[in-house]
């Protein structure tokens, strides 16, 4: 809602976030439909130019749904009704519009490639590992600040349920520490991983309970 509004404060950081965070699992989606990687890309980014100087986000209020299905239907609008017009006068000649870091979608769509997901399964799949992501480097950056870097870098595997994580007797050891504190120690770091998630997922939709049934999706969605 901040970034659909220009006046309010934080607009522009609001946009900037947002276009950086969800930049791949539109880009994912869009390729998955059919287009090309250059095609995808130049979709993509008109996308977000899109967003940039219209007023669609300003439509995305609370009452209306998940911002995730909102988004995705924004997407599936402005290829029907926007890009292809916009694509067809600028065919002959690519336009640089948004200088975000992008190089790493394709060969990551490349590895998504190899599942049999629809475009719409995909573009949830991509938005969960997103807001994963985003999360666990919030809360990286609650422990560092805390001068825990080390103990982070040991743990983040078993706060995401690596199966080849070590086991908590040889981390306990590791860390020099005993295995009984070792777990009460990622327990308080899971709950804290729950906590900031709900969190991220707040903003995305328009109440707790919500929150709760956008978890449970995500998370069924990242362990099909």
């Amino acid at each position: 809602m901040a970034a659909g509004d220009p006046a309010a404060p934080g607009a522009a950081a609001a946009l900037d976030a947002l276009c950086r965070a969800y930049w791949y699992p539109v880009y994912a989606y869009v390729r998955r439909c059919g287009q090309s990687a250059i095609e995808a890309e130049d979709l993509t980014q008109s996308f977000f130019l899109h967003l940039l100087t219209s007023k669609a986000l300003a439509t995305a209020t609370p009452h209306r749904g998940r911002f995730r299905v909102f988004l995705r239907a924004c997407v599936d609008h402005f290829i029907v009704t926007c890009w292809r017009r916009e694509h067809a006068v600028k065919r002959g000649g690519r336009v640089s519009i948004l200088s975000w870091e992008r190089d790493g979608s394709e060969p990551r769509y490349q590895a998504d490639a190899l599942s049999p997901l629809t475009p719409e399964a995909l573009f949830d799949r991509t938005w969960a590992d997103t807001l994963l992501n985003r999360v666990l480097n919030q809360l990286e950056a609650e422990l560092v600040a805390e001068g825990k870097t080390s103990l982070f870098d040991r743990l983040k595997d078993r706060l995401i349920g690596d199966p080849d994580a070590a086991s908590y007797a040889e981390l306990a050891d590791t860390l020099g520490t005993t295995e009984a504190a070792l777990k009460m120690t990622v327990r308080r770091l899971r709950l804290r991983y729950r906590e900031l998630l709900l969190r991220e997922i707040a903003h995305t939709v328009s109440s707790r309970e919500e929150a709760d049934q956008e978890l449970q999706h995500l998370l069924a969605v990242v362990s099909a």
